[in-house]
């Protein structure tokens, strides 16, 4: 097959959850089938990954989207402009009319027999796909986007940013329901989601649950005293979980045990999370690095302290696959069926989150068998080979 493939992001490197997922599929799909990509990029250096992509796809579109970087003023009058807009911001900010230009005269020429979108904010191309209606039509699903933005208002403490993001959940709710029959399959990153699609009115037949596939190895010591928490700093629900993590709970973890640190990994920290690493010379934020295994082999506990959000948290996963131990919010472990005590150590308020952390700093056994069973888990549930039957059933 001959597939058209439209994602928010360039998928290289694979560094973010989002990106692992989405490259790890054009992967498994490029063996089989021939994919055309379109992406964006925010930032003009990001070209250089173009010929990684080109590797394993036939055709590539990659457009300048410059959202994050642009300035705080130009972003300010954008998110302004956009509130008398229906459609939410962030499906908004990923509208180009050359891309959409692009998309028509290719469609044209070239003939499609199936167009993958990842991410709703690709679904608002599909107009302009010259006969779509004759090409199978997917919907890859990261996360059900209204159920997160509800959730980040739930913990966001200004008056008008909490306003804002029920505003852009009740627009996502409309356009997550307006978009949905217009699509012949669907992939979902869990069971939950599944089920979500199910209550909106989706046919079961329709959906398939696609899990990110990972290899395993072991990177785990327990002679580490180090916290770890990965994840691109841009992202509210990531920055909820450093702030929370470092202002309420690890202090008390440091109280009984002085010689621990917390590693802070992730593309643009905030200024407010580089403030907690200034007040304790123990807190290291080392933002961006391209090559995450010597740190993940520094780590005694790989912290997931999430509150807010949608969707699978990819880090988890990484996490497991790699045999760190995970102390994880019950959130975070949202579609990912694993038992607390076994694979994982859960807790929601402050002072279990440090308890389940001091517990596996300080207990060898424990740390060793969440280790290995973590990536038993990933090993029996999120193989290659099962995404591979999965996408090869889709596209048939």
């Amino acid at each position: 097959m001959k597939i058209l493939f439209i994602t928010q992001f360039l998928p290289y490197p694979p560094d973010t959850g989002g990106k692992i997922k989405t490259y790890r599929t054009i992967k498994i799909l490029s063996k089989k089938h021939q994919v055309f990509l379109i992406s964006f990029i925010d930032r003009k250096e990001d070209l250089k990954w173009e010929k990684e992509l080109k590797k394993i796809c036939f055709g590539l579109k990659t457009s300048l989207t410059p959202v994050i970087t642009i300035s705080h003023k130009k972003l300010l009058f954008r998110v302004i402009r956009g509130i008398f807009n229906p459609r939410p911001f962030r499906v908004q900010k990923y509208f180009l009319k050359e891309v959409a230009e692009f998309i028509k005269n290719l469609t044209f020429k070239e003939k499609f027999d199936a167009v993958h979108f990842d991410h709703e904010t690709s679904v608002q191309y599909l107009p302009y796909i010259f006969n779509g209606e004759k090409m199978i039509k997917v919907y890859d699903e990261h996360n059900i986007s209204s159920e997160g933005l509800f959730g980040y208002a739930r913990y966001e403490k200004n008056l008008i940013e909490k306003v804002g993001y029920l505003i852009e959940g009740l627009k996502f709710r409309h356009y997550e329901n307006k978009i949905l029959p217009f699509f012949d399959k669907f992939l979902t990153i869990s069971e939950v989601d599944r089920q979500s699609l199910v209550k909106r009115g989706v046919s079961v037949e329709k959906i398939s649950f696609l899990p990110v596939p990972f290899k395993t190895e072991k990177l785990f010591h327990f002679s580490s005293k180090t916290v770890l928490f990965l994840g691109l700093l841009s992202w509210w629900p990531n920055q909820d979980a450093v702030l929370w993590f470092g202002e309420k709970i690890y202090p008390l973890i440091k109280k009984e045990i002085p010689e621990v640190k917390f590693l802070i990994i992730g593309r643009y920290p905030p200024k407010k999370i580089i403030k907690i690493a200034q007040k304790d010379a123990s807190i290291q934020v080392k933002g961006y690095v391209k090559d995450k295994s010597p740190f993940l082999k520094k780590a005694g506990v790989f912290a997931v302290p999430i509150r807010a959000g949608a969707g699978v948290r990819i880090k988890i996963l990484d996490a497991l696959s790699f045999g760190l131990p995970v102390v994880s919010t019950k959130m975070a472990l949202q579609g990912v069926d694993l038992n607390n005590g076994l694979n994982v150590l859960l807790a929601d308020d402050e002072k279990r989150f440090a308890a389940a952390v001091i517990k596996i700093l300080k207990n060898k056994n424990l740390a060793h068998k969440l280790s290995e069973k973590g990536r038993l888990f990933i090993k029996e549930n999120y193989s290659l080979q099962k995404a591979k039957r999965v996408l090869d059933k889709v596209y048939q």
